[in-house]
């Protein structure tokens, strides 16, 4: 669900604020979850580097253009993100709820194995979303099955199969893998914060792909972020 709420924010805000809004807000709804539901309390120092690394990232993505979006779109995009943010939080808590049940049950599970296990149960929501399209679709061309309608289809997945298999290897693949491993032995709150430094990637591929510039605060806030981990490191 989470997922489906980031997707339907990204062409409404563009790249930069949907994966600022989100991220930043994951952190702390992570941290909150896991603090009422699991009793995982962060201590003030790990808490203060939270914050600085939030803090980075607002700093380093920041759009500095002013691409003007409709209200409507505002509204929709922010309370995306925030549904994306809550997902994400909860699903990491239930993570860790998961890897504790399996300690006291003296079992074992790779990350690799559960990362795919996650993904195989965020399949339902997106399979409905892909069904209520497809039934759209299909009233306008006619039919489900015609011609015309698998004409369109063929024609969109050759445009875009090369992306969504990337996007698949990238996040739902490696990145999920990676981030289950962090959270066999790490609090969420603090898994999601250093996350949430990973759109400062999207930097240079936003000024390729978007057009959009790199500046002197984009790199100053990247280097608050990176500063942030490196205290948290220090401090663990």
């Amino acid at each position: 669900m989470g997922d489906s709420a980031y997707f339907q924010a990204l062409p409404r805000l563009g790249s930069r604020r949907t994966v600022l809004l989100t991220q930043c807000l994951t952190a702390p709804f992570a941290a909150f979850l896991e603090w009422m539901l699991l009793g995982t309390r962060l201590h003030f120092s790990e808490v203060i580097c939270v914050l600085v690394i939030l803090a980075g990232v607002a700093i380093a993505l920041a759009p500095e253009d002013h691409v003007k979006i409709t209200a409507r779109d505002w509204k929709i995009g922010l309370l995306a993100c925030v549904l994306a943010a809550s997902g994400g939080a909860l699903g990491s808590v239930v993570i860790r709820k998961g890897y504790a049940a399996m300690a006291a049950a003296h079992l074992t599970v790779d990350a690799g194995t559960t990362g795919y296990q996650r993904v195989l149960g965020g399949m339902l929501i997106p399979t409905l979303a892909v069904l209520a399209l497809k039934w759209r679709s299909a009233r306008e061309h006619g039919s489900l099955f015609s011609a015309r309608a698998w004409a369109v289809s063929r024609e969109k997945w050759r445009r875009i199969w090369p992306w969504v298999l990337a996007n698949a290897l990238a996040g739902q693949t490696l990145g999920v893998t990676c981030m289950q491993w962090a959270l066999k032995t790490t609090p969420a709150g603090i898994v999601a914060a250093i996350i949430a430094t990973s759109p400062i990637l999207l930097l240079p591929m936003t000024r390729i792909v978007e057009g959009e510039k790199i500046g002197l605060r984009a790199l100053a806030g990247a280097l608050v972020a990176v500063g942030g981990v490196i205290g948290l490191t220090f401090l663990r």
